[in-house]
């Protein structure tokens, strides 16, 4: 599955049409696509004919009740919109979150978790961010390996470019979580000089990383958002149209950036985007698990490891800071980790690997994220 974040700190950038729309592109070409609306204020539920008011459960439940084995999930949420397209929306409550976790191990990771344990089969997710960089939008970068940034031909977009690209490279230099970063022109007019200069700078500093496909300034895009419809559904031969089904063509080319993960000769427990990569080499095992105090020592199904190349196993667990006892379970039988130097004696005398998760800290980059807020909202009042 490919993941993408649609971000940017000011608002009035297309951010949201750009989230309906190319999601809606993406279904319309036969992909099987899920849109999360990270947004307390529900635009993109709101563009796709889904109100907030009329929902008895919603995102903000879901990622409070991650890691309870009982709690709803985020296919209990899910709203079919359209064909091949569908939508886990937001209401003004997720606003609460921040606030709600402030302090929490984990809290970064909560939409990961959730999104790893949904059912649903996808070939592409989209999440629409809030118009800030704070724990919503840490949380939806953490869970994506691509961020488009739509970009209005403006000066004050100009200036705020840059910021936001060191905001997400700060943040993930923190995190270890590689992402790729594509920039997107949007709500241009070729008759401006403006819209040409923007541009072309844009292509000149950010080249590749930069879409071929440009936004035009269409009415009709407005207009498909206010009927609750993108804009593949609502006007098949306005320019708005074949910009995003452009867009959708180009997005299909982009290749997910492979990580480049530590030698598989080194097999203790580490740090990988998706959370702590175990791994147990054995080519001749026909059945190999992993089990501890993250998952109650529960043999299920999903305790298991897939088998690699070379008869290596591996499995990435999700795990919030703290510190876990586990074991591999080998074709029935219980053993310690050999790849793992960090072992203690259990209450019944046997060994336990140990693996300690340790908290993400960024109080500067949220304190940057704040500045950046307050600059851009000090931007629009003028």
């Amino acid at each position: 599955m490919k993941t993408f974040a649609v971000v940017n700190q000011k608002g009035g950038c297309g951010k949201t049409t750009t989230s309906i729309n190319l999601a809606a592109g993406l279904a319309d070409l036969g992909k099987r696509v899920l849109l999360i609306d990270m947004d307390p204020q529900s635009h993109a539920s709101l563009g796709l004919n889904i109100k907030a008011g009329e929902l008895d459960l919603g995102l903000y439940d879901i990622l409070l009740a991650v890691g309870e084995q009982d709690g709803p999930r985020l296919d209990d949420i899910v709203a079919s919109v359209g064909k091949n397209l569908d939508l886990i929306p937001s209401s003004i409550i997720l606003s609460a979150f921040e606030q709600k976790l402030a302090g929490a191990p984990g809290r970064e990771t909560r939409l990961l978790e959730a999104i790893n344990a949904m059912e649903g089969d996808y070939d592409y997710l989209l999440i629409d961010c809030p118009p800030s960089v704070g724990l919503l939008s840490f949380n939806a970068l953490m869970a994506v390996d691509h961020v488009i940034i739509p970009i209005e031909p403006s000066f004050f977009s100009l200036h705020g470019l840059g910021k936001q690209i060191e905001s997400i490279q700060l943040f993930t230099e923190k995190l270890n979580h590689p992402i790729e970063i594509h920039t997107l022109v949007t709500l241009f007019d070729r008759r401006t000089r403006l819209s040409r200069e923007v541009l072309e700078e844009v292509h000149k500093h950010f080249g590749k990383h930069t879409f071929q496909t440009v936004i035009h300034n269409n009415i009709r895009l407005k207009e498909a958002a206010s009927y609750g419809s993108p804009i593949c559904e609502f006007d098949r031969h306005c320019i708005g149209f074949h910009d995003f089904q452009a867009l959708a063509q180009e997005v299909l080319l982009l290749k997910t950036r492979e990580v480049q993960e530590q030698p598989t000769e080194m097999l203790s427990p580490r740090p990988v985007r998706n959370g702590i990569l175990f791994s147990f080499k054995a080519p001749d095992v026909r059945s190999l698990k992993l089990v501890g105090d993250f998952n109650n020592w529960t043999p299920d199904k999903n305790s298991e490891l897939e088998k690699g190349e070379e008869g290596n196993w591996e499995k990435v667990m999700t795990l919030p800071p703290g510190k876990y006892h586990y074991k591999f379970i080998v074709d029935g039988e219980w053993r310690e980790d050999p790849g793992n130097p960090n072992s203690i004696v259990n209450d019944f005398g046997g060994i336990d690997s140990v693996v300690e998760v340790k908290p993400v800290e960024f109080p500067e980059l949220m304190q940057q994220d704040r500045s950046l807020s307050m600059e851009a909202d000090q931007q629009e009042a003028s």
